[in-house]
């Protein structure tokens, strides 16, 4: 029987979460919780254990394992998966309880995004080929979207009359923003003969794109989509932008998550008056 590797569960645990789970999920985070267990069931069977019958002492071994080459915050999302997959197996009667429900959540502590500088920007704008990949750039950019909403955008999303663009977010949630008139010229232009934005298979095209671009206006760190939105979000609010009108914009669920980039525009203003200030060059003046 297939359910013996697991590999029968996993299929059924993949098509409940695009078609029964409560919360309405992205393709790409029904396919990031089912690699993740995957990886778990993977590991029951290298190390013997039945992953039916998996105890919190297993999964703790399996965790400070995974903690020695990971970060915090795949540890994080890893427990997150798993607590969903054994919800499922014990509402089907694979399991009998949910051994992953009792431990604490790891703390999730990651570096804060690099923001880009404007010499950075303008290099990546300028090694855009295309209409289609300025369109992307100025999407993340000025857009705030994640890589999925770009990836996403069709004709039909797009009003040109009034300079808008309608996405749809996370929990199957339709929102609309305005990128601004440069991004809109440069969407015309792409859309002229095509009716997506990103006519190709996957959405990684949005993020080997954006890699590229760093990769070509030499910019220092990793750069990925979600930097853009995290510039995005600090330049907004650097502008006079507020968190309720950033959190429309986003599509946050919660206003907490938009706050969380209100603490990296205070962090940016400290970082811009202790360099202004200098208070040690300001100290030994004064001696």
């Amino acid at each position: 029987m297939r359910l013996e590797n697991g590999a029968g569960l996993l299929h059924a645990f993949q098509f409940w979460l695009e078609t029964r789970y409560p919360r309405r999920l992205s393709q790409v985070t029904v396919q990031n919780y089912y690699s993740q267990v995957k990886q778990w069931v993977k590991w029951c069977d290298e190390n013997e254990y039945d992953y039916r019958k998996a105890c919190q002492e297993d999964i703790a071994v399996y965790m400070g394992e995974l903690r020695r080459t990971a970060r915090q915050h795949t540890v994080r999302n890893r427990l997150i998966s798993m607590r969903i997959f054994y919800d499922y197996a014990v509402y089907q009667g694979y399991c009998t309880e949910n051994p992953a429900r009792g431990l604490p959540n790891p703390r999730a502590q990651s570096r804060p995004s690099e923001e880009f500088t404007t010499r950075e920007l303008r290099r990546m704008y300028d090694a855009c080929k295309n209409h289609r990949e300025r369109a992307v750039f100025l999407l993340l950019l000025g857009g705030g979207l994640r890589r999925s909403e770009v990836f996403g955008v069709t004709r039909a999303d797009v009003n040109f009359e009034t300079g808008t663009v309608t996405v749809l977010g996370k929990g199957a949630q339709y929102r609309i923003i305005a990128p601004g008139p440069l991004a809109m010229g440069e969407l015309e232009k792409a859309l002229e003969f095509d009716d997506r934005l990103c006519p190709y298979a996957w959405s990684i095209y949005v993020e080997k794109l954006v890699k590229r671009l760093g990769e070509k206006a030499e910019v220092a760190g990793r750069v990925h989509p979600h930097r853009f939105r995290a510039h995005f979000a600090s330049a907004f609010l650097e502008a006079g932008g507020g968190i309720d009108e950033l959190q429309q914009i986003l599509g946050h669920s919660r206003v907490d998550m938009s706050i969380y980039y209100a603490r990296a525009s205070r962090r940016r203003r400290a970082l811009s008056a202790q360099a202004r200030i200098d208070v040690a060059s300001r100290m030994l003046e004064a001696v």
